[in-house]
């Protein structure tokens, strides 16, 4: 998915029997980098309170790299 997010979310329209136009696939793969996911508040759990998460010792999206997790969990 990381590899080719265009020709996922292609796949995945055609799979649902609707398909997009290129625009609207450019735009919903612009939306879907992890880049724009990272700073949107209504993904990035930055909007739950710190009581629930506290986002000062660990952001829920990290790095964004494959494998990465290797050097997080023992």
């Amino acid at each position: 998915m990381s590899t080719d997010l265009h020709g996922t979310i292609g796949r995945v329209g055609a799979f649902l029997q609707r398909p997009l136009l290129e625009e609207e696939l450019q735009n919903c793969v612009k939306h879907c980098s992890f880049s724009s996911m990272k700073s949107n508040k209504m993904i990035n759990y930055t909007l739950v309170p710190e009581e629930i998460m506290d986002q000062s010792k660990v952001s829920f999206m990290r790095k964004g790299q494959i494998g990465d997790w290797k050097n997080m969990f023992t």
